[in-house]
């Protein structure tokens, strides 16, 4: 008896669901979004790097910027590369030590950038820290309501019925 792929392992439920090896079903969209904040993160640290080391680092902030960045570039780097994998991929896990690196590159990239901006004036520091935590308020409430535009009819008309009752 001939055993297809879609006997042997039951179809995932959705996108957001892990099987019951931890994997879950490659979205494009998101590669794509990954790519795009790593390199672009990358492209950021690269200047400001390069602008620190020709003005020499003479104080406590600049330190921290340099250290920061250089720490980095070689994690954003190495997850732009594991992305471009994922990519040829239908299925993708996500382990502790990858959550750990994008956590430490993504951290460390915007730590610098932001002791880069408290080196020039520290209100543009504070400006930032504002200015990101608006933009994560605007980006969950917006994928929020992605959401909830995009479920199935049966299921809205449903809640929008029980809402009216």
């Amino acid at each position: 008896m001939l055993v297809t792929v879609s006997e042997r392992q039951p179809p995932l439920r959705d996108e957001f669901t892990a099987d019951e090896r931890g994997r879950y079903l490659v979205q494009p969209e998101w590669l794509g979004q990954a790519t795009l904040i790593n390199v672009g993160l990358i492209v950021l640290c690269i200047y400001l790097v390069s602008t620190l080391v020709g003005t020499g680092v003479s104080d406590w902030t600049s330190r921290i910027a340099i250290v920061a960045l250089v720490i980095a570039m070689p994690l954003l780097a190495i997850l732009s590369i594991s992305t471009e994998l994922q990519r040829s991929r239908r299925y993708a896990s996500f382990p502790w030590y990858f959550m750990v690196a994008q956590a430490i590159g993504q951290g460390s990239a915007v730590v610098g950038f932001g002791a880069a901006l408290w080196h020039v004036w520290w209100p543009a520091a504070v400006a930032l820290v504002v200015s990101g935590a608006l933009g994560l308020f605007v980006y969950q409430a917006y994928y929020r309501r992605l959401e909830k535009d995009n479920r199935p009819e049966r299921a809205h008309r449903s809640a929008h019925k029980q809402s009216r009752d």
